[in-house]
């Protein structure tokens, strides 16, 4: 189910039972939800404007470009400010299974937590907008139902999956100290990796990371570990896709996106390159064997 509400301070307010405290103000300008048994779960993007939220057990200050997750059954609240009230875009969805989606956009950005507020830049507010866009016009024409609509609400939450782990790897600390050599050179790449795999990378943004030459980085590193460092993130992204399609039922295109082999076409070339079988192959080959193994079990 989903719910894309379009907003400009307008008063919303949903009545809660008078026998509960809550912790708001009252208001025209206020919006309350009731949180009890709520399996709906917010995306919300702040456009212009200016306002409060209150999330869990406080008040954020709103500020244009932030985007909020709001959980299932999580107390929240807003508040227009009277003279400039916000703008935004919210989208409401219940996903199936349930699981939060905090948690859920975390462990697709490579688990780096979720800030709270989260302050979009510029090329993040594109992204996030342009999902929104497109959800919000396929959820008019088809009531807010069907296959197309799930799709994108997953495309939104895969790009604020990737635009927190651009903005995480962005804001991670370079490493302190003088500049690394051998093994030590080799155990810094490979973390960056493993942070950023899921996005495009080039030698240069590795380079400046470990602050050595290009050059210096991918021959020190092809000398001491005998692969290239483009071996060594596809290596990475094969393993993580592999263990989304044992663990997940993602769709092919979907586990593509998230391990950084950008369409489902390129992921199942590579696949079959390096695993001498198709993506669909190997989940059916391991979903048999597990199959087989309960039956003997039994």
């Amino acid at each position: 189910m989903i719910l894309l509400q379009d907003q400009a301070g307008k008063a919303l307010r949903a009545e809660f039972s008078h026998s509960e405290r809550m912790p708001f103000q009252g208001g025209e300008h206020n919006r309350e939800h009731d949180h009890r048994g709520n399996k709906e779960q917010h995306v919300i993007y702040y456009h212009s404007g200016q306002g409060r939220i209150y999330l869990v057990d406080r008040w954020y200050t709103i500020a244009p470009g932030e985007v909020y997750l709001v959980d299932a059954e999580t107390l929240h609240n807003f508040s227009a400010a009277r003279k400039d009230p916000h703008t935004y875009l919210e989208a409401t969805f219940v996903l199936h299974p349930h699981r939060p989606l905090t948690g859920l956009i975390e462990e697709l950005a490579g688990g780096a937590p979720w800030p709270t507020p989260f302050k979009l830049d510029a090329r993040g507010r594109e992204l996030v907008e342009g999902a929104l866009d497109v959800l919000r016009a396929e959820a008019r024409e088809t009531q807010g139902k069907g296959a197309l609509v799930e799709l994108r609400i997953w495309d939104l939450i895969l790009t604020l999956a990737r635009v927190h782990a651009d903005a995480a790897a962005q804001a991670a600390p370079r490493p302190a100290g003088p500049p690394p050599t051998g093994r030590q050179l080799v155990e810094q790449v490979n973390l960056y990796l493993r942070r950023n795999f899921r996005r495009p990378l080039a030698l240069e943004e590795l380079a400046a990371y470990v602050r050595r030459s290009a050059s210096t980085v991918a021959h020190t590193y092809k000398k001491l570990t005998r692969r290239s460092i483009g071996e060594e993130l596809r290596l990475q992204r094969l393993t993580r896709a592999k263990e989304l399609l044992r663990n997940s039922d993602y769709a092919i295109g979907r586990i593509a996106d998230l391990c950084g082999f950008g369409d489902a076409a390129h992921f199942s070339r590579i696949f079959k390159k390096e695993e001498k079988q198709t993506p669909r192959e190997y989940r059916a080959r391991i979903l048999g064997n597990g199959e087989e193994n309960a039956k003997r079990k039994t």
